[in-house]
């Protein structure tokens, strides 16, 4: 599909496939998350009609979704587009202070944005399990210190929304 981001798999000539649902489901939601964010007419239902009927049996980046759950996918990205504006503003919160949020790279925004958003609204989902997996779904995408970031923003965002809830040591 034309402008959508490379995975750093399918550079490497990854095409392997996701043995998880939930992670799949992730990983499509970023890239359905990339695309509405690089529109320039933006159509949350095309775009979930897109990934659902057709995405699922291409590879994506390299990777092939398989079954992913469509559920979280549908789900997440829903949400984490309506409420972006209020993701943003966490988001700028917890970027370095020589960062700011129209400077960095789209994908990571959408990383950031559906980790937080998962943070927030999903409270039976333990933290260290959502920190776990977009600093994963990072990795799918950078070679850089871009998954020290998520990790990082993750851990402040989630000191933030669940004060009471530890990270195991």
């Amino acid at each position: 599909m034309p402008g959508e981001r490379r995975a750093k798999d399918a550079k490497q000539g990854g095409g392997s496939s996701f043995s998880d649902r939930r992670h799949a489901a992730r990983f499509a939601a970023i890239q359905a998350l990339y695309e509405l964010d690089q529109s320039t007419a933006p159509n949350l239902n095309a775009v979930l009609r897109d990934f659902v009927l057709f995405r699922a049996r291409e590879d994506l980046e390299g990777l092939r979704l398989g079954k992913f759950d469509r559920n979280l996918f549908q789900e997440l990205v829903a949400q984490v587009w309506e409420e972006r504006a209020d993701l943003d503003d966490m988001v700028s919160a917890v970027l370095p202070p020589d960062w700011n949020l129209e400077r960095i790279d789209p994908v990571l925004k959408a990383i950031l944005r559906s980790g937080i958003c998962e943070l927030a609204n999903k409270l039976d989902l333990p933290k260290a399990v959502v920190n776990a997996e977009y600093v994963a779904l990072a990795h799918h995408f950078f070679e850089g210190s871009e998954p020290k970031i998520v990790n990082a923003a993750l851990e402040t965002i989630a000191a933030t929304l669940r004060d009471g809830e530890a990270f195991p040591l």
